[in-house]
């Protein structure tokens, strides 16, 4: 751990910390380097993939596919210009087709057909059963609640109504898995967050986390005098 890890973590943790207390330049300043920075990565990883595996090949006269590449990226460009922007309909209609088509693929195989497709409900284990069935059971309610092209009132009768109720059901069935998700997100992130917490008791890290303390309690008390109405010296 180098000496500039010592001093810029600690300051960066401290920094975003502050925006529990209230907005200010700590946090304004790390979050507008955290946005730079990380356009600037994504910039120059772009670059790269254009001249690595578009313009190189284009020049030993692989035109295939680094060509249809450029040609796509022109088209997208012409977004810019009012009078031709339509042409950049062409390629977002074709990515979002194949991506849609791909994502079908791999969605409703994987991720639907196979949760449903369960080998028995009558295994010798009770609890395989059960957790079998459940499976089954919430996969199938959570794709009742998704059936967004029937108007709910217009069609009657009783499939229609046990459709709506394993939509119903399918709806606790979400609540239920998303404050699993979220739980298991605030745990992993907590970890990581004492992983990082070590730096701020560094040699270092003590002396800057005294400084940021000491930087809330003047922020507090003149957000208290300001507020009080009580002028401070330098406003007597």
């Amino acid at each position: 751990m180098t000496i500039w890890e010592d001093i810029l973590y600690p300051v960066a943790l401290l920094s975003g910390w502050s925006l529990i207390y209230r907005d200010n330049p700590f946090w304004r300043f790390f979050e507008n380097a955290l946005v730079g920075l990380g356009t600037s990565i994504t910039l120059k990883m772009s670059l790269d993939v254009i001249i690595n595996q578009q313009l190189i090949p284009i020049s030993q006269g692989k035109y295939y596919p680094g060509l249809v590449g450029i040609i796509f990226g022109i088209l997208v460009i012409t977004r810019l210009i009012p009078n031709i922007k339509e042409y950049s309909y062409i390629p977002f209609g074709l990515m979002t087709g194949v991506g849609a088509a791909l994502g079908a693929i791999g969605a409703v195989g994987p991720q639907i057909l196979s949760q449903t497709a369960l080998p028995s409900f009558s295994t010798g284990d009770p609890w395989t059963n059960f957790s079998n069935f459940l499976l089954f059971f919430c996969t199938l309610s959570t794709m009742c609640y998704f059936i967004f092209s029937i108007k709910r009132g217009a069609l009657t009768g009783p499939i229609y109504g046990i459709v709506s109720i394993l939509g119903r059901i399918g709806r606790y069935v979400m609540m239920l898995a998303f404050g699993v998700t979220l739980s298991t997100f605030y745990i992993s992130t907590g970890t990581d967050l004492i992983v990082y917490a070590d730096y701020l008791f560094s040699p270092i890290g003590r002396w800057i986390t005294l400084a940021g303390v000491l930087i809330l309690i003047g922020g507090v008390t003149y957000s208290v005098r300001k507020e009080r109405g009580i002028a401070t010296p330098a406003t007597r």
